[in-house]
């Protein structure tokens, strides 16, 4: 107690104290002190306890067989290091609870027989990596309760995490951490009621997951109810029992799963991406034959998970899988139960090879693959050059669409109903905003494929000072390049944008006027950029 800058070496410490009590405690401003290489086992309480010290060490100790924590650091110290411990039988393996400052890096904790392996509460700034985890009885790696709203900034990095009962890593009730490059194997146990998962998250906000790998756990990716604006990407999930998730999201939103690779799937590298909710994305181990079409062997489960779902979802594909395939025809197609149909609003980009849905009320158990449309017809329609001001006519022209197309139906306001029919559609758009435009066609034959197009509608810009007229748009792009409204692109449109560059009328217009794309106008790079283009 009130002890500074000792070191505690070397020692044997059995079978501490009554219930409750620790190996060896350093309590009350214990500061500056060093624990390192020493044997404490078989204690009633934790092995190594610290209360309300700072700036100390806690180093290749081996502490096991503890009825409490391995090593516990409590009420609020800072700057801790406890690195290369082997904590072994104790009840739990390493916790903090209102610290700052500590790195908890390359212990090995294994048989946490009561609770878990490493434990992280309401602490900040905790970096948590290269650590051996297994054979904990709740969570591998526990992070709980932020130490402000700010959040915890806790950072869990490239640690193992090895047969956990209940989940590898969670993250409950806290904000704003990072979990990177981890790997999770959760073999459940023969009989365990609950089988483990990989990462969970409940009610956990605003947190960034990249890189991990998920082996064998019932479900790799959990996010619960009151969890929202979570990106989770690149991660890795296999061996997956079949039906069981690689990722759901329930009751929560703003949430994004990102390139998750489910390399047990149908084919040895089927990635997804998706966000929505109450959804859930699983392996499919096989996929109903499609008569209809030809497919590159991708496939993938979703299901509601519970009330109304939605789901963005995204397939990725390789050039390697269209040697049997046209790439510009491809869709995504859906088999609830009685047969394949293709998705017709579904996306395809090809320069990142993927295909793209989006989808409200989704049913159990859907199975989602890739497949070229067999048939020849295309929606097509062309949007105006740049943004049209509200109260304007608009005209759409579908005369490029390919086929005998016999009907054309067009949605312009976004609810999935027919507003207009013909091959040309005029509309004007009362306000200003960005409007989602789909084109519908059918063929003689009865083949349909879709289209949507997003309009940007935007207020009228204001001439530039000293300018006769109002800027104009030279190409198809929202830029306004044509400066002084005389219908040409030169020197002088270069001129007086750079003499105006301050005005209100080209900084407050971004999307007119952020010629060198750095999300602000009206800069000298946004002049000398214009320079370029016109020149």
């Amino acid at each position: 107690m009130n002890s500074r800058y000792n070191a505690f070496t070397e020692n044997t410490v059995l079978s501490a104290g009554t219930a409750g009590e620790e190996g060896v405690r350093l309590a009350f401003g214990s500061n500056w002190n060093v624990f390192r290489n020493n044997t404490i086992t078989g204690g009633n309480g934790a092995g190594i306890g610290i209360g309300s010290g700072s700036n100390v060490a806690i180093e290749d100790n081996v502490v096991s067989g503890n009825a409490g924590t391995g090593v516990y650091l409590s009420q609020s110290g800072e700057n801790y290091s406890v690195t290369g411990n082997v904590l072994d039988g104790n009840d739990a393996g390493i916790s903090t609870s209102y610290v700052s400052n500590a790195v908890i890096r390359d212990n090995t904790v294994t048989d946490s027989i009561g609770s878990d392996g490493i434990s992280v509460h309401k602490s900040s700034e905790v970096v948590v990596e290269e650590n051996l985890v297994k054979l904990s009885e709740r969570y591998g790696i526990n992070v709980r309760h932020p130490a402000s709203s700010d959040g915890g900034g806790i950072v869990v990095a490239n640690n193992r995490v090895n047969r956990s009962n209940e989940v590898g890593i969670r993250l409950a009730s806290t904000v704003r951490n990072t979990v990177v490059n981890n790997t999770v194997v959760n073999a459940p146990e023969p009989g365990l009621f609950s089988p483990p998962l990989g990462l969970l998250l409940e009610s956990a906000d605003n947190n960034s997951l990249r890189n991990n790998t998920i082996q064998n756990s019932w479900g790799a990716i959990n996010i619960t109810e009151g969890s929202e604006n979570n990106t989770l990407s690149d991660h890795t999930v296999r061996d997956t029992d079949s039906g069981k998730w690689v990722a759901r999201i329930t009751n929560s939103t703003g949430n994004v799963v990102e390139s998750v690779d489910i390399g047990d799937s149908t084919a040895a590298n089927t990635v997804v991406s998706f966000g929505g909710r109450n959804v859930s994305v699983e392996v499919a181990d096989s996929a109903p034959a499609n008569p209809s079409a030809t497919g590159i062997g991708r496939f993938v489960n979703v299901s509601n998970t519970s009330g109304q779902g939605s789901v963005d979802l995204t397939m990725h594909y390789e050039d390697g899988d269209l040697s049997a395939v046209a790439e510009d025809k491809l869709k995504l197609w859906s088999h609830g139960g009685t047969e394949w149909a293709p998705i017709l609003l579904s996306t395809l980009d090809t320069a990142n090879n993927t295909v793209t849905t989006s989808a409200d009320d989704i049913g159990d158990r859907q199975t989602v693959g890739i497949f070229e449309l067999p048939y020849d017809t295309d929606a097509a329609f062309a949007l105006p050059a740049g943004p049209v001001e509200p109260g304007a006519n608009v005209t759409f022209d579908a005369s490029d669409s390919a086929g005998d197309i016999v009907d054309y139906a067009w949605d312009v306001d976004g609810d999935g109903s027919r507003d207009a029919d013909g091959q040309t559609l005029e509309y004007a758009f009362a306000t200003a905003g960005e409007y989602a435009v789909t084109l519908v066609v059918t063929d003689s034959e009865g083949n349909r494929d879709a289209l949507t197009r997003t309009v940007t509608v935007a207020d009228p810009v204001p001439s530039i000072p000293g300018q006769a007229n109002p800027p104009t748009n030279l190409d198809d792009d929202p830029q306004l390049e044509d400066i002084d409204g005389d219908g040409d692109g030169d020197l002088f449109d270069a001129l007086a944008y750079y003499n105006n560059r301050n005005t209100d009328a080209i900084e407050n217009n971004p999307t007119r006027f952020d010629f060198d794309g750095d999300g602000q106008a009206g800069t000298l790079f946004d002049a000398l950029q214009l320079f370029n283009e016109l020149n």
